[in-house]
């Protein structure tokens, strides 16, 4: 598999805000964290949103799933 291939097969999150242009961000690992505090691989800086908020998780080969965390703002 060439680099290009290589590239256009790892897993991505394409992020848009009301005050940004959207952005992707790589998934590089099995656990990607999404919430509020600033220990997880992407901070959402909203109030709407928890510390630790959902989760994505690799579960199969390619194959990942979105978890919600069930956390109260």
């Amino acid at each position: 598999m060439d680099e290009l291939q290589t590239e256009l097969r790892k897993p991505y999150l394409i992020v848009t805000g009301r005050s940004m242009n959207p952005s992707k961000i790589e998934i590089p690992g099995s656990v990607f964290s999404i919430g509020r505090g600033t220990d997880n691989d992407l901070q959402i800086s909203d109030t709407l949103i928890s510390r630790m908020h959902a989760e994505i998780l690799l579960v199969a080969d390619g194959q990942y799933m979105l978890r919600d965390k069930g956390s109260k703002v």
